[in-house]
């Protein structure tokens, strides 16, 4: 009886220090995760860190800068002066385990927390909350609530209009897979050009770091009921998807990114035109990040190519049911090792390198072809394919076109454009005269 009692004793009494315990561990793994972000992330600094423990429950407040030129620079991008400061405030109150209270069960601690995210300057920031979860063997989830925000840009810029959102936030014992479910009510992007808005959207991410630090795989779906976009360069009405959805799968392994992208969409409008059923896939094997970082960066056109020598690129198939008739096509491009040839003979820089191949077939409406010509940065273009014979209707109210470039030749539709196509990319061609525009 008395070893029972006593083991009920023993039982109570750490019971009773596992909180005090559990505080302690806390305050410890707090400093040593800040101490390893500051460490390991070049730009950013940890400006303010403190935690008060208590028995049952400790207070901790961390800030955060994030210098983003430094980072932009430490990755190979060019980063002008203007690039923000931006600064991260977590408040948090930590209920110590081994039983904290709100449900759930066991677990080593549950946090509330405050966040604010925004630059330095105060003028742009998203707050929100979160509830965690931090289990006894590592590991973190999360439920996220951000609230409405309205950013006014300048006068040149516009604005951003966010509805707010629910998500959820799983990261495993390792730090190395991060998912990411959520909802966006709705949000838009406003410039003095136009805007993008998105309206009941569902947001899914998981990101995988592999054992090497540069290798990662991420996967995206994105679905929304409707998507619109509005230009002031076109009046005629907006350009919107209903029930759209993307999915996009990447892999990064050092310099090298890979992309697989699906879009669908029941019904989309392109200048006041309904159309439907948009089902297009894209492929990309070879990515060549440093070349991207430095095109953005102002890099000049002979610099390294987008796509590296053996990449590839996939657009196979896109289909679609327009306004103007059935549009079906493909793409195929493979990279070879880039040269200077120039095979229009213009002096003019050439798009595609000699050791590329592409082919690409579609089948374009008629009602499509005679809307590009109307349009007076395409009219010129379209009239001198149509005078080389390379645009021609096949009869079933389409045009079909077969364009092959290969060993600095292109050729569309068995017409060899190696020459002209210099003209078309160098000067205007003149209609004929006594032609009549449809």
């Amino acid at each position: 009886m008395l070893r029972l009692v006593a083991l009920a004793s023993l039982v109570a009494l750490a019971l009773l220090a596992a909180p005090g315990m559990v505080g302690l561990l806390l305050e410890h793994q707090a400093g040593r995760e800040l101490a390893r972000l500051q460490a390991n992330q070049p730009g950013l600094r940890v400006s303010r860190s403190e935690f008060h423990r208590g028995w049952w429950h400790s207070d901790s407040r961390q800030v955060l800068v994030v210098d983003s030129g430094r980072r932009l620079a430490q990755a190979g991008w060019a980063a002008g002066s203007s690039a923000p400061r931006v600064e991260l405030e977590v408040v948090s109150r930590h209920r110590h385990g081994p039983f904290p209270g709100r449900g759930g069960g066991a677990a080593l601690a549950h946090i509330d927390s405050q966040f604010t995210l925004g630059d330095s300057a105060g003028s742009a920031r998203v707050s929100g909350s979160a509830r965690s979860r931090l289990a006894f063997r590592g590991g973190i989830d999360s439920r996220v609530s951000v609230r409405p925000l309205a950013v006014d840009f300048t006068e040149s810029y516009g604005g951003l209009d966010l509805f707010g959102g629910e998500f959820t936030l799983a990261v495993d014992r390792a730090y190395r897979e991060w998912v990411i479910e959520g909802q966006l009510p709705g949000g838009e992007l406003r410039s003095v050009e136009g805007s993008i808005a998105l309206d009941d959207g569902r947001l899914s991410l998981r990101a995988r770091r592999q054992t090497r630090a540069d290798h990662w795989q991420a996967e995206l779906r994105l679905e929304t009921a409707r998507l619109r976009a509005w230009s002031r360069r076109a009046p005629r009405g907006q350009t919107f998807a209903r029930q759209l959805t993307l999915d996009l799968d990447s892999v990064r392994l050092e310099d090298r990114l890979g992309l697989a992208v699906t879009a669908r969409a029941a019904t989309f409008s392109l200048l006041g035109r309904e159309s439907r059923g948009l089902s297009a896939h894209l492929d990309v094997e070879g990515l060549s990040l440093a070349a991207f970082r430095a095109l953005t960066s102002g890099g000049r056109a002979e610099g390294p190519p987008l796509l590296a020598t053996g990449g590839r690129v996939v657009l196979d198939p896109v289909r679609a049911e327009l306004h103007y008739g059935p549009l079906e096509g493909s793409l195929l491009l493979e990279m070879g090792p880039r040269t200077s040839t120039d095979p229009t003979g213009t002096g003019k820089p050439w798009p595609l390198p000699d050791q590329a191949t592409l082919h690409t077939r579609w089948r374009l409406p008629a009602g499509l072809v005679a809307l590009a010509q109307r349009q007076a940065v395409l009219t010129e273009t379209v009239l001198a394919l149509r005078e080389l014979q390379v645009l021609a209707s096949s009869g079933d109210d389409s045009y079909q076109v077969d364009a092959r470039y290969r060993d600095g030749q292109l050729t569309i539709n068995g017409v060899d454009l190696s020459l002209p196509i210099g003209a078309l990319t160098a000067d205007a061609v003149s209609p004929p005269e006594g032609r009549i525009l449809p």
